[in-house]
């Protein structure tokens, strides 16, 4: 069960890195505040992104 991550996943820091490329807009990651703990959240823009 060591094996399986909920967080830092190789595709999680791919993702991440795409959006620094695209996107100047500040975001948080893994929010434990937000029901559900996204992975990602923007929120100003009020968006949250969850990574499956």
């Amino acid at each position: 069960m060591s094996k399986i991550r909920s967080t830092g996943t190789q595709f999680e820091k791919d993702f991440i890195l795409e959006i620094k490329k695209v996107t100047r807009k500040k975001f948080e990651l893994n929010v434990r505040l937000v029901f559900g703990k996204p992975d990602i959240v923007f929120r100003k823009q009020k968006v949250c992104v969850f990574l499956v």
